[in-house]
């Protein structure tokens, strides 16, 4: 999945929905918040080929834990 890095948030979130899908799909079992503490730790990121963008922050972790909720 490639990394969007510019400015326009609508297509940051539409990454976040994204990445989401991927996670929700790709990862396991576990709740929303274990499947994101995962995926985004270095062994994760590592394993699964991850890399965040820098716009990336607290608030948009929180969001991903949301789409990942939502597609499980």
């Amino acid at each position: 999945m490639l990394v969007y890095e510019g400015d326009d948030r609508e297509r940051q979130v539409n990454w976040l929905r994204g990445l989401a899908a991927n996670i929700a799909e790709n990862l396991g079992e576990g709740t929303a918040a274990e499947l994101v503490g995962y995926a985004l730790s270095q062994e994760g990121r590592e394993s699964w080929g991850i890399e965040l963008p820098n716009w990336f922050d607290a608030q948009d972790r929180r969001l991903l834990v949301r789409f990942v909720g939502e597609n499980l």
